[in-house]
């Protein structure tokens, strides 16, 4: 018999002891100066596939803070107090608005994200026409509700 297995047999026999006595296999473990996992492999001859409670609390922790952090977005409180009541017209006019706002500070906010610096990037010709199709786009909605609002 080899050093190891001898080894491995006195300290599975005194693992037995120990749990015997009334000891946890955790602080048997701990008394032996091996891993849980060991005291289970050497107390029922095969590896435990048992989650050990830290790491089961910490997933608990995680998954409630996920929980804690969801509840603390920030809701639309006109769609909160009214679900019921929103239409597919404030559902269109809410989404114009944020539209065109976006639209209308782009340049204050690239000049903010960007430091002014994106007045000399390299400009591409695609970037120019999907710039002139965004402009057309705006227009025709503007010309249309102007014509629905006479």
């Amino acid at each position: 018999m080899s050093v190891a297995t001898t080894e491995t047999a006195r300290r599975r026999e005194r693992a037995k002891e120990l749990i015997a006595s009334g000891m946890s296999k955790a602080d048997a473990a701990r008394a032996l100066g091996v891993s849980q996992s060991t005291i289970a492999h050497d107390t029922n001859g095969r590896r435990s596939r048992a989650i050990p409670r830290a790491v089961i609390a910490a997933r608990e922790a995680r998954e409630k803070a996920v929980v804690r952090k969801r509840d603390r977005r920030p809701t639309d409180p006109v769609e909160e107090n009214h679900a019921d009541q929103i239409t597919e017209a404030d559902r269109w006019q809410r989404s114009l608005l944020n539209l065109a706002g976006d639209a209308i500070v782009l340049q204050d906010y690239w000049n903010r994200e960007f430091l002014g610096q994106w007045k000399q990037f390299p400009v591409t010709q695609q970037l120019i026409e999907i710039a002139r199709g965004a402009g057309d786009a705006w227009h025709a909605v503007a010309a249309e509700l102007s014509k629905r609002s006479k």
